[in-house]
C-alpha cells in the first residue's frame, strides 16, 4: 500500500510537469502572437549592384537575387555563391535547398543547390511552367504545336514520368504543384467539355501507391460551375489549396485526394498569401469600398475578418504574420488580427522578404538590410 501511494505522488508529481510545461507552451505562444514591437535593429547591411531587372526571393535564411543576366544567394551580409546565365523570361521556383530555373519555351531548365551547384537537364518539349522539389525533383508544363505535356524529371536527367493532354478532353494544365517529397504532384486543367470551358483539378501520385493507377491519376475534382482555377499549390506536404477567381478549395492527400473545404468568396479577391497553416485573402468590400483581411486555417475556418486600411504594393505571409508594403511604409499583421509592426521609412522600399516571424530583408535601392524587430 505504502508503494501504491509513492507512485500514486510520482505519477501525480509528472502530471503537474507536463501540464506546467504545456500551459509555458501555450502562453508563450499566445504571447508571440500578440506581441507588438515599436522599432527595429540592423543586423547587417550590403551593398548590392543596381539593376532594373533584380527580384529578390527567400531562400534558406537569406534571399535569391535574381537578373537576365543571372542569380545570386546572398546571407549574412556576404554573397555566398553566384551562377551566370542569360535569361529573359523565366520560369522559377525554389524548395529547401534547391531552386529551379528555365527560359520560357526552352527545353533547358537548370537546378542549383545551397551550395550553387549546378544541374542541367532537358525537358522533353519546351517548358511554360515548373516547380522544384526538396530532392530536386522538377515537375514542368511542357508544350508544342499539337499538345501539352506535364513531365517530372530528376535532378540528374531521369524522366520519372511524362503524360500528354490536348484541349479537348483532357485540358490544357494552367498550373502545378509537387509535393516536398516529389511523390505527388497537383495540376489544374483548363478543358473544353460539350463547347464549354470548363476547370478541373488532377492529382498525380508517383509513389507505390499510384504504380497501377493509369497515367499515375489517382483523383480529380471538376465542380467549379464558372469558377477559374489559375492557381494550386501544396501548402505542406499533405495539402493542397486550389485558389480561383472566387473560390479556394482545400485538399488533403496522403494516399488519394478529398476535399476538406470549400470558400466562397462573393467579392472581387484582391491578393491571396498563405503559409504552412493558414490561408489569408484581401477581399474588396462592395458596401464600404475599402478592404477586408480574411484569414482561414486548413480545415477552411475563418480565423480573422477586419477591415484593413493599409495601401500596399506588395503582400506576403510567415509564420502566421501578413506583411504588406509600400515604397516607405511596412505593416505587419498576425492571424490574429493585432499589428504587429507599422513604420514608415526614410529610405524606399523596393521589396520585403520574410526570413521568420520577427527577422525580415529589406531591399532598398541598392542595399540590403537585414533586420530584427524590437
Amino acid at each position: 500500500m505504502e508503494n501504491l501511494k509513492k507512485n500514486r505522488k510520482i505519477y501525480i508529481s509528472v502530471a503537474v510537469v507536463v501540464l506546467a510545461a504545456l500551459i509555458m507552451i501555450v502562453v508563450h505562444k499566445i504571447y508571440d502572437r500578440n506581441r507588438t514591437f515599436d522599432s527595429y535593429k540592423v543586423e547587417y547591411t550590403m551593398e548590392i549592384s543596381d539593376g532594373v531587372d533584380n527580384e529578390f526571393y527567400p531562400y534558406k535564411t537569406g534571399v535569391l537575387k535574381y537578373s537576365s543576366d543571372g542569380m545570386a544567394y546572398i546571407d549574412g551580409g556576404k554573397e555566398i555563391w553566384n551562377q551566370g546565365f542569360e535569361i529573359k523570361n523565366p520560369v522559377m521556383d525554389i524548395c529547401g535547398d534547391y531552386v529551379a530555373i528555365a527560359e520560357e519555351d526552352s527545353n533547358d531548365i537548370n537546378i542549383y543547390n545551397a551550395s550553387g551547384e549546378a544541374y542541367k537537364v532537358s525537358a522533353s518539349y519546351p517548358v511554360k511552367n515548373l516547380e522544384v522539389s526538396r530532392q530536386g525533383v522538377v515537375a514542368a508544363v511542357l508544350a508544342d504545336e499539337t499538345a501539352n505535356y506535364i513531365e517530372v524529371i530528376a535532378k540528374d536527367g531521369t524522366q520519372i514520368a511524362i503524360g500528354r493532354t490536348v484541349l479537348q478532353g483532357d485540358g490544357y494544365p494552367v498550373d502545378i504543384s509537387i509535393s516536398e517529397d516529389a511523390t505527388k504532384v497537383a495540376a489544374s486543367y483548363l478543358a473544353v467539355t460539350s463547347g464549354e470551358i470548363q476547370s478541373k483539378i488532377v492529382f498525380y501520385n508517383y509513389s507505390e501507391v499510384g504504380k497501377n493507377e493509369t497515367d499515375r491519376i489517382v483523383g480529380g475534382f471538376n465542380d467549379f460551375e464558372d469558377s477559374l482555377i489559375p492557381d494550386i499549390e501544396f501548402i505542406n506536404e499533405n495539402t493542397v489549396a486550389a485558389i480561383g477567381d472566387n473560390i479556394i478549395t482545400i485538399y488533403s492527400i496522403d494516399e488519394t485526394p478529398s476535399e476538406v473545404a470549400r470558400i466562397k468568396v462573393k467579392n472581387e479577391i484582391q491578393s491571396v498569401v498563405y503559409d504552412d497553416k493558414y490561408i489569408a485573402l484581401i477581399v474588396k468590400n462592395d458596401e464600404s469600398g475599402k478592404n477586408m483581411l480574411q484569414v482561414y486555417d486548413l480545415t477552411g475556418k475563418k480565423v480573422l475578418s477586419q477591415e484593413e486600411e493599409f495601401a500596399y504594393s506588395g503582400i506576403k505571409m510567415s509564420d502566421g504574420n501578413i506583411i504588406m508594403y509600400n515604397d516607405t511604409e511596412c505593416k505587419v499583421v498576425s492571424v490574429a488580427g493585432v499589428t504587429k509592426f507599422k513604420y514608415n521609412f526614410t529610405m524606399g522600399i523596393t521589396s520585403i522578404v520574410p526570413v521568420s516571424g520577427e527577422e525580415f530583408i529589406f531591399i532598398s535601392g541598392k542595399n540590403v538590410q537585414k533586420i530584427l524587430l524590437n
